[in-house]
């Protein structure tokens, strides 16, 4: 059957060249395969969608050009989607602001620390629904009553943030502490924090450091206190620790993005063809895909593509879409189901008790 004639022009901007390029071509193909898809139903608004892409190349000054060329492109240019590196998106926000272009940002998944501060006109984006540091609190949180919690980290500006934060949400929640150890970076002894760790009777711990540091450590712990339990950033999700931690992997937690197999609609006949080889595409290449689906829904259901229309209609109604049903709030926000605790099951890590 013949689709639509008449088109309008949607521009997405990715990492085309560059260190992200890989992340960009993949997000590209799965972009051309939705609307391949949404032209094949009949379009939208009985128009079909044309695209056009733009290589911000996961730069401030990638990015700026794109806005440029968004602008000029108005106003047959409905809508811009992408910039999936998290830094250029939110520094070239207030550029969209300015030039009045309907910005969908999408791609890496920032945490709520990263979001952009202040409200942007037409601007929509999806992000992650918890801080790392809230995940691992949760999981300390969630322990029983009489369990005994230390944070143990090295003494990198990225261990001290994370575990100042998971500290501050413990305490909020009632459950401080009782032990808190730091290490110097490259320590190699780790008995006297082990037998500190028995004396206070640890039952839990939360961990941030390098996967070589972690090895020693929980090697240590593992003779001394058997029972322990550990839960720690993504730092360890690497072979370095996973080849050599031997036992120690029965103990340990690890907060890792969850995969596109966490979304059962991926499943679905209409999105076999984003796999390649059998192989499920990336949650990056999922969040283009939903954004695109997310504002053709809304533009379908306001009879319009009018970026006021679709803006509201977007927060006013969910949009189904291959990460579900998205709900924007009031900032343009849809907070998706992002990181998971995950164990080491039959040779790899896998999500505990978490679904969308």
């Amino acid at each position: 059957m013949d689709g639509p004639t008449d088109s309008t022009v949607i521009g997405i901007a990715l990492p085309l060249t560059g260190r992200q390029k890989a992340l960009g071509l993949e997000m590209r193909m799965a972009a051309e395969h939705v609307v391949a898809m949404i032209n094949e139903n009949g379009g939208v608004n009985e128009k079909r969608i044309d695209v056009r892409f733009f290589d911000d190349a996961c730069s401030v000054v990638g990015g700026a050009a794109s806005v440029r060329a968004a602008r000029d492109a108005k106003p047959s240019m409905a809508a811009m989607f992408g910039h999936p590196c998290p830094s250029v998106a939110n520094s070239i926000a207030p550029l969209y602001a300015t030039e009045r272009v309907f910005a969908f940002f999408t791609g890496t998944l920032a945490t709520r620390g990263s979001i952009v501060v202040d409200v942007q006109p037409l601007q929509f984006r999806l992000t992650s629904d918890a801080s790392l540091a809230s995940i691992i609190a949760d999981s300390l949180n969630s322990t029983p009553k009489d369990a005994r919690v230390a944070i143990v980290r090295d003494r990198t500006a990225y261990a001290t943030s994370l575990m100042q934060q998971v500290v501050g949400l413990l305490v909020k929640n009632g459950r401080a502490p009782v032990l808190i150890e730091t290490f110097a970076g490259g320590d190699k002894d780790f008995r006297a924090l082990s037998e500190r760790a028995r004396l206070a009777g640890i039952t839990h711990l939360a961990f941030a450091g390098f996967p070589a540091e972690a090895l020693l450590l929980f090697d240590d712990l593992g003779r001394v206190v058997p029972g322990l339990q550990i839960v720690a950033p993504d730092t360890l999700a690497v072979p370095e620790f996973t080849l050599a931690a031997g036992v120690s992997l029965t103990r340990v937690s690890v907060v890792l993005p969850l995969a596109a197999a966490a979304f059962p609609r991926v499943a679905e006949d209409k999105y076999k063809r984003l796999s390649v080889a059998g192989q499920l595409p990336s949650r990056n290449a999922l969040t283009i895909v939903a954004a695109i689906e997310a504002w053709a829904g809304a533009a379908a259901h306001a009879k319009s593509f009018d970026a006021q229309a679709v803006s509201a209609t977007l927060v006013q109604t969910a949009q189904p879409t291959v990460m579900g049903d998205l709900v924007f709030d009031v900032r343009g926000t849809a907070l998706l189901p992002s990181v998971a605790v995950h164990r080491w099951l039959d040779g790899a890590w896998r999500p505990v008790g978490r679904s969308p």
